[in-house]
């Protein structure tokens, strides 16, 4: 039992975070007078969870039986550019729209082929079971995205996939954001071994 402040988005928010990290949660409000924050959290806050596959693993196949759960599988097809564009994040604590393209990282061999191998049986087995699901998830490619990248072909993409789970797209009530990563510079600029790196045979994701 937690006790919180006077604060229905605060106590909203609370419950969801928990509740994507596998707790059984109830959240108590008293009074009606502010629901509308809370109502915030769980219809515009909520709508979009981004899990990476570090998160509940555990608990992920029991959230993704749920009904109402709608699944974006968003993954790169270039495994040493996703590698570099994570390291460049945590470096710099700027997730997106944040031109990167000058900042330097340092590739451990071991831990890049570690992580392209679990992550590429991570994706496999996670379509397996959408598949088993037999979920309606977009599979998308940051490099499909990004292709042409503007508004116009964002919505061809993503609008058939949001109408055929019924959510509304109509442009008068809602506008999505655009984020988008920028490393516009060869990759090889941002490499700081870049001998060592191009030694390891490279392959295309299957995720």
């Amino acid at each position: 039992v937690f006790n919180t402040p006077l604060s229905e988005q605060g106590i909203a928010g609370f419950a969801i975070g928990t509740a994507c990290a596998g707790a059984t949660t109830v959240a108590e409000i008293q009074f009606a007078d502010y629901i509308f924050p809370a109502f915030d959290q769980i219809v515009n806050e909520n709508i979009f969870v981004k899990i990476h596959k570090d998160h509940l693993e555990k608990d992920l196949p029991s959230l993704l039986e749920l009904p109402n759960v709608q699944v974006i599988l968003l993954t790169r097809k270039d495994s040493l550019a996703r590698y570099i564009s994570h390291l460049k994040a945590i470096k710099t604590q700027k997730w997106f729209n944040h031109d990167t393209s000058n900042v330097k990282v340092k590739i451990d061999l071991n831990k890049y082929i570690a992580e392209r191998d679990s992550i590429d049986k991570w994706y496999k087995s996670l379509r397996e079971k959408l598949n088993l699901l037999k979920k309606n998830f977009l599979d998308l490619t940051y490099e499909d995205l990004l292709l042409n990248y503007n508004r116009e072909n964002f919505y061809r993409i993503m609008d058939p996939w949001l109408q055929s789970i019924g959510i509304n797209t109509d442009k008068k009530f809602n506008q999505k954001l655009l984020y988008k990563k920028q490393m516009v510079l060869p990759l090889e600029q941002s490499i700081e071994n870049i001998d060592e790196v191009f030694k390891i045979p490279q392959k295309e994701s299957n995720t």
